[in-house]
């Protein structure tokens, strides 16, 4: 009867499929562990090249975990190496930027969720094409491209590693390249903070903030009191985060620092780290589309603002200004330094954008100054022609 006890359990050893485990080792998460199908078995320690400092990392890396180990285990099972899915060749890919971004993360993330257990030589452009647009339905073709480029990585890996013959033709949005084309979004003295203090005490601290700075919504919105220094004369703000990546220190004009006094005096003595409240106290909640959780906010202001440039008898600002968006926070901004006197360098760098060609396209439609002082300088109407007197 032992006997019998030991052979079935040795059957059960036998049959018993061990797994895989996430586990860190220095900052990287790593899979590791045994994987065995009767009396086979294969030990894995492979890095999945994700940093464990990053937000969502664990998560992802876990479905790494379940793919890599559905995979052995098939090929121990069947004796021949499976088709590759889309997860393992994102792990592969992430193993070769060891330093990869957050907005890079959140896209090859996102890419894992939709398409992780598909065998990434099955990939179909209508799958693709189908995500993008379910994704950024209403977005930019210059966004869908920057957020495609995690895509072409992930397949560009695949096809050097044999798992791919050809990417799939899937859509890729043609940007059309308009010089100048937000140049004019510019406000006259006074027109900025008209749309500012046309909000309540709260608002006015959000979009005091987005105007002094230029920095996009989803940069300012969720940033903690510390990222604040408040002094006059010598404020300042700190962006950790931003789409490009890269954390920023800027200078914080005295009309935003006024602004956040007043809005912080108003709140009192709260415990809630966040600087920036919604209309129901709470700290914003970070999405992509983070333009829109500020939309009513700026819209009611703005929409003020205007009614207060029509009573004025400034009708034609105020029709202007009653298609601006959050956005044009930054356009203003950039475009103020413009006419400050700021070249490309100085908008890229009080702004806080990386490329120049992005700098150029949206704000330098102009031409060189040495160009309009030569166009002021011809001489059109010097040689005006006297009328004919009738016989």
């Amino acid at each position: 009867m032992d006997g019998k006890s030991v052979s079935a359990a040795s059957r059960g050893d036998q049959n018993r499929v061990s797994g895989l485990q996430v586990k860190t080792e220095g900052k990287k998460l790593w899979l590791k562990g045994t994987v065995r199908a009767g009396k086979k078995s294969r030990r894995i320690r492979e890095s999945t090249g994700l940093d464990c400092r990053t937000r969502g990392a664990r998560q992802l890396a876990e479905s790494l975990r379940i793919t890599r180990e559905k995979e052995v285990l098939d090929e121990l099972v069947h004796g021949s190496v499976p088709a590759v899915t889309f997860s393992t060749a994102a792990a592969g890919y992430l193993k070769t930027v060891p330093n990869l971004g957050k907005t890079d993360h959140d896209n090859v993330k996102a890419l894992i969720k939709r398409f992780g257990g598909v065998v990434v030589s099955a990939l179909s452009a209508e799958d693709i094409n189908a995500f993008y647009d379910d994704r950024y339905p209403k977005h930019a073709a210059s966004t869908i491209q920057r957020h495609q480029t995690s895509l072409r990585s992930i397949l560009s890996h695949a096809q050097e590693q044999g798992w791919l013959a050809l990417p799939p033709p899937y859509a890729r949005p043609k940007t059309t390249i308009k010089k100048g084309k937000h140049a004019n979004k510019m406000f006259l003295p006074g027109e900025g903070e008209r749309i500012v203090d046309a909000a309540d005490i709260r608002g006015q601290a959000i979009l005091a903030t987005l105007f002094v700075t230029g920095a996009r919504v989803a940069q300012a919105l969720y940033l903690p009191k510390e990222s604040f220094i408040l002094a006059p004369g010598r404020s300042r703000i700190f962006f950790p985060d931003s789409k490009n990546d890269n954390a920023y220190d800027r200078a914080l004009h005295d009309y935003a620092r006024q602004k956040i006094e007043a809005w912080l005096e108003e709140r009192g003595d709260d415990d809630e780290p966040a600087l920036f409240l919604t209309d129901k106290g709470l700290p914003y909640a970070p999405r992509r589309a983070s333009g829109g959780q500020i939309r009513k906010l700026f819209n009611s202001a703005r929409d003020k603002a205007v009614a207060s440039l029509k009573a004025a008898g400034e009708r034609d600002r105020a029709r202007f200004l009653s298609s601006a968006t959050p956005h044009w926070m930054r356009h203003n901004f950039a475009n103020q330094v413009r006419a400050a006197g700021g070249d490309v360098k100085d908008v890229m760098d009080a702004g806080m954008w990386e490329d120049e060609r992005i700098v150029i396209r949206h704000y330098f439609g102009d031409a060189p100054k040495r160009v309009e002082a030569m166009t002021r300088g011809l001489g059109f109407g010097s040689f005006v022609t006297g009328s004919k007197k009738k016989a």
